[in-house]
């Protein structure tokens, strides 16, 4: 019987790998150098197979996978070179070299009925997506996914040819925050008209060259008569033990305007904005890579709160605002808000042995931690370009916090048992201002100025209660039961 599921195995194995064929080869000239960029489509007979797709690389290699004994007509295409047209049968794996012949026509008039599928400009390719749809597909994800070379995972990351996709816009605009998985799944399939993957990309284009970025982006353009679409959903969710939640999102995008709501209303422990969607606010990865004090981020108290995870309670009430608007033509405004009221309760229990050459020792630890944490984190961005060779942006920051803290240690030996409760108030405002101007005088002189400023002003008043004198050799204390040190900052 194991030996039969075996032959089973190996029969269905080789059926699914001969289920489909490979046609592979080159693409070069006259003078036998390879053709970067050659397109080269295979159009099935039947109109059950989805067409195949390939790009040629740097070394004019392509690759199609096809439909095993079907019949396909293969169109080969390059800018200033003859088109080929071939007919073959995917009755086994097919290696074919191809050689295209300059075009020496030339044309009073080229009347186009049909745009190329994929088309590579430098660091630029655009993909027609009304070759790969199919008319099944409803978000931008299903549309992504059938381009060749694009992919995109569960997470919504977008990858092409294996390099991530830094940045996301829409009509060349950022998409709210610049974050793919919010646009894979929202923007509707039938909006989507071409797909523009921007390699080596830079926030003010006439920087391209000059900076040493790495930096992909990726442009979806938009249909006629598709140019406006809102989206949002709310959960709702009750519990034993008084238990809740309430998560209402909304996005709202045109042309000139965005806006994005986003509500986190529960004691369940649960957080609907996380450390990414906090990065995200900020401008995403792309922006914090152009940031000098972009480090700091990932250590403030906001931070630090959103990747605490080890809590007995948690009570979340949060809540952001963010809006885009195009004021003028010249004049751009991004904006955000964001209130977080959060209440988190915290133990840690230790049994502890210390081992001596005399005796050994036991003790109980026991903290305990009680906070409440109000945040407030404001942006407000201006970004002024009057010509394609000037750029200036703005950026102010203001973050408020104020939270009551409260923790006691207590330690328990067979001889002896300590306490040290402790009670801090931290209030604390930060104001970042950052100006950069950026200008192209010639091809040659290129001049970027930054400008940062920041006040900062923290208090945090702390008490100690202990039963123990501490710091004793510096500290002269009264002998009590309860001793009082009060610390103000």
């Amino acid at each position: 019987m194991a030996k039969l599921l075996f032959i089973i195995a190996i029969v269905v194995i080789s059926a699914i790998k001969t289920s489909a064929q490979t046609y592979t080869g080159t693409v070069k000239d006259s003078a036998n150098a390879p053709l970067h960029g050659a397109n080269l489509i295979a159009i099935p007979d039947s109109d059950d197979l989805n067409m195949a797709f390939s790009i040629s690389d740097e070394k004019g290699r392509y690759r199609l996978n096809l439909e095993k004994d079907s019949s396909y007509v293969i169109e080969i295409s390059y800018l200033g070179y003859q088109k080929i047209i071939d007919s073959i049968i995917a009755s086994r794996d097919i290696q074919k070299d191809y050689t295209m012949q300059a075009s020496n026509e030339s044309l009073e008039e080229v009347l186009i009925k049909k745009k190329m599928a994929v088309v590579v400009k430098e660091d630029t390719t655009i993909y027609r997506t009304d070759v790969f749809k199919t008319g099944e597909e409803r978000k931008l994800r299903e549309v992504l996914n059938k381009l060749p070379g694009v992919e995109v995972d569960r997470e919504g990351t977008i990858t092409v040819n294996g390099k991530k996709v830094d940045k996301l816009m829409v009509d060349g605009k950022t998409f709210f925050t610049g974050d793919s998985k919010l646009a894979v799944e929202n923007i509707p399939a039938d909006a989507v008209d071409e797909v523009e993957v921007l390699d080596n990309y830079s926030e003010i284009p006439f920087l391209k060259g000059l900076e040493d970025s790495d930096k992909m982006a990726m442009n979806i353009k938009l249909s006629e008569g598709k140019k406006k679409f809102a989206f949002g959903d709310i959960e709702v969710g009750g519990g034993v033990e008084d238990r809740y939640s309430l998560h209402p999102t909304l996005f709202y995008y045109s042309p000139k305007t965005s806006v994005n709501v986003i509500g986190d209303f529960n004691n369940t422990g649960q957080k609907s904005f996380s450390m990414q969607d906090y990065i995200n606010f900020e401008g995403g990865y792309l922006s914090l890579m152009d940031r000098p004090n972009a480090s700091s981020i990932y250590n403030d108290d906001f931070a630090q709160f959103l990747r605490n995870e080890d809590f007995t309670y948690n009570k979340n009430e949060f809540g952001a605002f963010n809006i885009a608007q195009e004021i003028t033509s010249d004049l751009d405004l991004n904006a955000y808000t964001i209130i977080s009221n959060n209440k988190l309760e915290t133990l840690e229990e230790y049994n502890i042995t210390y081992i001596d050459e005399e005796r050994g020792l036991d003790e109980f630890r026991e903290t305990r931690q009680n906070n409440d944490l109000f945040f407030t984190l404001n942006k407000l961005q201006l970004r002024y370009r009057p010509n394609p060779d000037e750029d200036l942006t703005y950026d102010a920051y203001v973050k408020t916090s104020s939270a009551t803290a409260n923790g006691i240690l207590n330690s328990f030996t067979p001889v002896d048992s300590t306490f040290i409760n402790t009670m801090a108030n931290p209030d604390g405002i930060d104001f970042t201002q950052h100006l950069n101007y950026s200008k192209q005088f010639s091809f040659e002189h290129t001049t970027t100025l930054n400008v940062d400023y920041k006040y900062s002003k923290n208090e945090n008043d702390k008490d100690w209660l202990f039963n123990e004198p501490i710091f004793n050799t510096i500290i002269p204390f009264v002998e009590e039961d309860s001793l009082h040190l009060f610390q103000q900052v």
